[in-house]
Parts: C-alpha cells; sequence; structure tokens
C-alpha cells in the first residue's frame, strides 16, 4: 500500500508514526523525488511538507545535505534492503541523526519508494564528546575509531588507552598496533562481532578479554558503539581495567558459594531487622540460593507471636533487643503464614555502622516444633513404660491376694448358708473381690502384661461390629456418623481388644458431649512413611489402618492432655470413673504395635486417632489362604 499511496493519503498515514518520517520516490534515472514527510519531520528539519513534496532531494535541500542524502539513498536501492547511517544536519544548530531507511518494493520486487526515519541523536553523541573530555581526569580508556579510506584505519583519538595496553603514546593512536597488542583469541572474538555490527548498519559491541602487558596480564573490558556512515565506520567506546573488580568477584562468587553451601546443610533460616526492629528483606542470600528467608517484612517480632499459647522467652528476647546486646537459642511460639503455629528457636546479633549507629538486628531461626513434640512423645512413653511397669507389677501382687479373697468368701458363703446371718456380709465381700479383680485386669492390659495371642482378623469388619454393638446402648440424644472405608487388610488383633478400645472411646467421647452431642468414627489406610501424623508419633515402617474417633464436647485443656492416658486420672466427680478407660486403650494399642493420638482444645471437642499396624500382604495372602482351605 505505501507503494501506491497518494502523496495526500501517505501523509495521512505517517502522521500517525510517532517518529520522523519522509517518503521518496525512486526515479528511473536514479534520482530521489519527496512524496510526503509528516509533521514530526517539519518539526526537525524546519522544511514544510509543501516545500518538499514534489520536488527532487538536489532542488529542495542544500547541496551537502543532498549529496549526503543521495548517496545514502543510492545504498539503500542497491543493498535492496533496510540501511541505517550516521549524519547531521543545521538546523537551530547542528544536529546529530541517526537515519534508518527502509525500501518500499513493488509486486515485480524493484524498489519504488524508500521510507526515512530520522532520529535525533544529538544528545547522546554530545554525551559521548563529554565522555572522552572527562577520561582524561579518570582511569577509564575512551577512544573514537575510524575505518575507512579518509582515516586510513587509525585511531583518530584516544585518551588512556596507550598505557592500558602497555603501548607507547604514539604506537597507541595506531589501529594496527592497537589490534597487534591484543591476543589471536582476543581478535578472533573482536572480528565477527564488528562486522556483524556494520553489517546491521550499526549497533553495540562489547567483550571482556585478557590483556598481555609488561607489567602483567591484565583484565580489560572494552564497549563500543558502531557508527555506519556510507563508506566510513566510526567506532566509539571505553575500555576499563577491571583486573581487581575479577579478583574481588571471584573472591566473593568463592566466599558466597560456601555461604550458600554452608547455609543449605542447615535447617535454620534467616532474618533481618532494621533500626525500628522491623524485619526486612534479607541481602545475602535468597530462595534461589536454596537458602530459607524469613517472609515477614514490615512486621515486628511481637507481630509473629501466637497470643494463644505462652510466650516464653519473649520477654527476653525484647530486652535483649532493648539493650542492643546478642542473644542465643530464645524460644518463643511464632504463627506461620497459614495460621498454624510452630515453637522456634531464635539467635541474633545487633548490627551497627561505622559511626556506631544502631542498624537492627541478624540472626538465625530454627524450627524446633518437631523436636519438641518428639521430646514430649518420649516423655510420655518413658512415663507410660514406667506407670506399667509399677502398675503392673502392683496389679499381679493385688490379683495373688484377690483369689484367696474372692474363693474363701464365696466358699465361706456356701458353708453357712442362705439363713446365716454372715451370708450377705460374705456376698458384699465376694462382689468387692471381683470388682476389684476387674480394675486389676484393667491395670494388667495398661501394662500389656496380659496380651493373649493375636491373630490377624480384618479390622474394618472387626471395628464395624464394634460401632454397631455401641450404637445400640447410646441415648437417642446421641447421633454418630460413621466414616470407615471397606479396607480388606488384616491386622493382628483379637476381636475383644478391638471392641473394648471402640467402646472406652465412644464412651468417653459420650461423657464430653454431655450425653446428646455428634460422635464420629472414621477408618482410613496410612502409609510410613508417607503419613506425617504417623511419622510424628515415630512409628515404624510400613501400613497402618488408623480408627478416629472424635466428639463435639467440652474439650481438653493442655494439663489435662499430659495425663490423659495415665492409670486412675479422671475429671469426673469421685466416685463416677476409675480412670483407666483411656488408660487401657493405650495399653491395648501399644501392645498391638501402634500408638494412639489426641487433638483437643478447650470448647473445640476431641479426637482420638488408634494406629493399628497392618499385616504385610504376603502374611495377609497366607491367611486368606489358610481360610479357603478350612472351608
Amino acid at each position: 500500500m505505501l507503494t501506491t499511496l497518494a502523496p495526500d493519503g501517505l501523509r495521512t498515514l505517517i502522521d500517525a508514526i510517532g517518529a520522523p518520517v519522509f517518503v521518496v520516490a525512486v526515479e528511473d534515472e536514479g534520482a530521489f523525488r519527496f512524496v510526503a514527510v509528516n509533521g514530526r519531520l517539519e518539526t526537525l528539519v524546519g522544511v514544510t511538507d509543501a516545500a518538499l513534496r514534489g520536488h527532487r532531494i538536489e532542488d529542495a535541500l542544500p547541496a551537502d545535505v543532498a549529496e549526503r542524502l543521495g548517496r545514502r539513498l543510492a545504498d539503500c536501492v542497491a543493498a535492496g534492503h533496510a540501511y541505517e547511517y550516521d549524519g547531521y544536519i543545521e538546523n537551530d544548530g547542528v544536529r546529530w541523526l541517526k537515519v534508518s531507511l527502509t525500501p518500499l518494493l513493488d509486486d515485480a520486487g524493484r524498489v519504488v519508494r524508500i521510507m526515512g526515519v530520522p532520529l535525533d541523536v544529538t544528545d547522546t553523541r554530545m554525551a559521548e564528546d563529554r565522555l572522552l573530555r572527562a577520561a582524561e581526569a579518570g582511569g577509564v580508556a575512551v577512544w573514537e575509531w575510524t575505518l575507512g579510506p579518509d582515516a586510513d584505519g587509525g585511531l583518530l583519538k584516544q585518551v588512556n588507552l596507550a598505557p592500558l595496553l602497555g603501548l607507547s603514546e604514539d604506537a597507541g593512536t595506531d589501529a594496527a598496533a592497537w589490534l597487534g597488542a591484543m591476543t589471536d583469541e582476543a581478535r578472533a572474538r573482536l572480528t565477527p562481532m564488528i562486522e556483524a555490527a556494520i553489517a546491521a548498519g550499526g549497533g553495540i559491541v562489547t567483550m571482556d578479554y585478557a590483556q598481555p602487558t609488561p607489567a602483567g596480564p591484565r583484565h580489560l573490558l572494552g564497549r563500543g558503539r558502531v557508527c555506519v556512515d556510507g563508506g566510513s565506520v566510526r567506532i566509539v567506546g571505553s575500555t576499563v581495567d577491571v583486573t581487581e573488580r575479577q579478583a574481588l568477584t571471584r573472591a566473593l562468587t568463592a566466599e558466597r558459594t560456601i555461604f550458600r553451601e554452608l547455609a543449605q546443610l542447615s535447617s535454620d533460616w534467616f532474618w533481618m531487622t532494621d533500626e525500628n526492629d522491623r524485619f526486612v528483606p534479607f541481602p545475602a542470600v535468597g530462595e534461589g540460593d536454596g537458602v530459607t528467608v524469613l517472609q515477614a517484612e514490615g512486621l515486628s517480632r511481637r507481630d509473629l507471636l501466637d497470643p494463644r499459647l505462652p510466650a516464653e522467652d519473649m520477654a527476653e528476647i525484647e530486652a535483649a533487643v532493648a539493650a542492643r546486646r546478642p542473644f542465643r537459642d530464645l524460644v518463643y511460639p511464632q504463627r506461620r503464614a497459614d495460621g498454624t503455629t510452630s515453637t522456634v528457636s531464635i539467635s541474633g546479633n545487633p548490627r551497627f555502622d561505622e559511626a556506631g549507629r544502631y542498624l537492627g538486628y541478624i540472626g538465625v531461626c530454627t524450627d524446633i516444633t518437631a523436636r519438641r513434640n518428639w521430646m514430649k512423645l518420649q516423655y510420655g512413653r518413658q512415663k507410660m513404660e514406667a506407670l506399667g511397669q509399677m502398675a503392673g507389677g502392683l496389679a499381679h501382687e493385688l490379683n495373688n491376694l484377690l483369689h484367696p479373697m474372692i474363693a474363701f468368701a464365696t466358699r465361706a458363703r456356701r458353708m453357712v448358708g442362705d439363713e446365716s446371718p454372715a451370708a450377705p456380709l460374705l456376698e458384699d465381700i465376694a462382689t468387692s473381690g471381683r470388682a476389684a479383680r476387674d480394675i486389676v485386669r484393667g491395670v494388667l492390659t495398661f501394662s500389656r502384661h496380659d496380651r493373649a495371642e493375636q491373630r490377624p482378623i480384618v479390622l474394618a469388619d472387626a471395628i464395624c461390629r464394634a460401632v454397631d454393638f455401641a450404637v445400640g446402648v447410646l441415648p437417642r440424644e446421641a447421633r454418630v456418623v460413621r466414616s470407615i472405608e471397606p479396607l480388606p487388610d488384616t491386622a493382628a488383633v483379637r476381636a475383644a481388644d478391638v471392641a473394648q478400645v471402640v467402646m472406652n472411646l465412644v464412651s468417653n467421647a459420650l461423657d464430653a458431649t454431655g450425653g446428646g452431642g455428634t460422635l464420629t468414627v472414621g477408618l482410613r489406610r496410612v502409609q510410613v512413611p508417607g503419613d506425617a501424623a504417623a511419622e510424628a508419633r515415630g512409628l515404624a515402617r510400613g501400613a497402618y489402618a488408623v480408627l478416629r474417633i472424635a466428639d463435639d464436647g467440652c474439650g481438653m485443656d493442655a494439663a489435662v492432655l499430659g495425663s490423659i492416658f495415665d492409670p486412675f486420672f479422671t475429671t469426673k466427680p469421685v466416685g463416677e470413673g476409675t480412670g483407666l478407660g483411656l488408660s487401657v486403650v493405650y495399653g491395648i494399642a501399644r501392645g498391638w504395635g501402634g500408638d494412639v493420638a489426641v487433638t483437643s482444645a478447650p470448647g473445640e471437642g476431641a479426637a482420638f486417632e488408634v494406629f493399628v499396624p497392618l499385616v504385610a500382604e504376603a502374611a495377609s495372602s497366607q491367611q486368606r489362604q489358610t481360610r479357603d482351605i478350612a472351608v
């Protein structure tokens, strides 16, 4: 369209372009005639479209300008592709231009019009000149190198380049000497880069290279702008000695690598605060280095504190910060971004500038939640083991005493007959003995000293039967929601023990809800490793079924949770409970090789999870084959 559009329409079209634009027609005899220019070009050159349109360039422009422009237009026609060159005009002073010429071809592939876009680069050219002058007082080598017939390939201007290359000042003005001082490898890299920039009509060339000098090898960084002006090429650039910078960069890179490797081996994360004791980004490393950085920009330490839990060492942390002294391994509960809480241990050092002004703190932070939970778990297990040993021994001794008491009271009752005044007393003795025997059996179950042989059964079936039985004795106000997966897996447990675990947990949940709440019973399969909750219990590798019984009752505080599985511990009034129900559940689960976990908070109900190890597939298959043969 641009090749055939009438001048008025073409003017309207190029006026929409946000740069100066002119279009010339290519005539058969090699002349060039203006077709249209836009308003931005009129402003740039000070000549209107009416003064140029339809005129040959030699008739409309000063002779020297027309000669330079005609030569560039002819080069563009000859090349048949886009062409760029540097030029100048005199309009309110000398204005330096970078002109891009684009040939417009007709259907036969002939260049019939050329569109030119001259950009004003006067400010850039003046900045280059100022740089040349400023280099005389600095350590930067600045040079202007012109290639072409007029310059004979010589280096026209240079400041500080000769000493940088280890050359005399005379040799420093000779392009051949300059190139000869470079290594073969550097020349082999530089030459094609310059040739490519010339072929593109101009561009930027940047290269760093090693330069041998009498004082030893130096590392140089050179950057130049290639400007193509017809048959000559002008390159303006600078060269900087970056030997010390390279050495420093290598040293810093090595130190950073060491720091990154150490940080990656650390389980800690890093934090930094400003003079107002608010967190700021950590500048030395980032997530891209494989290092965790505390994401709390703009917050204070107190903002991260979870107010629902004891503050632990927070007061000591704040006192250390107020006194601007280092602190080590202080602990507090910290809220995570997802709303959960972790227990963290932090260490920090104050930062000061050279004048002694306080800049904030820098430090590390370690999440010790898992460590604390593990320690609590181990302490709880050790306590339960100790209680089990003590209770087991005591239960055996009591059992030995209860047997003759029950037996002799029963025999004496038969001997005296029903009419004897002593008969009801003897019956009370026997009844009390049997009640005491039941308590002793519970204690023995907790201590895991009374385990019968356990054969694999389908656990889901046993749990469903136990839940059916439990539901049958619940009050009407209670509601049970089941979510029991029909797992085909077997477990080496007794159905009676499963029933006792379910009944004890349901009874406990019923007490917590006041007899009228909602109980949820669930069963699922997990794998260790793979399930975070099971791994946190320190369970052995393998598959587990998790029986979950939850209620929406009153919940428990931390003090109650710490003693919930202790024998004879109860929150009921005196005379309303033995305190053995949950300890029996704990003993049975541990006897299976599993464990029991509980989560609760005041007013939020409670959830008990019993982890039951499942029989390995080979053993399960063998058990199924045995049943098939028996059938």
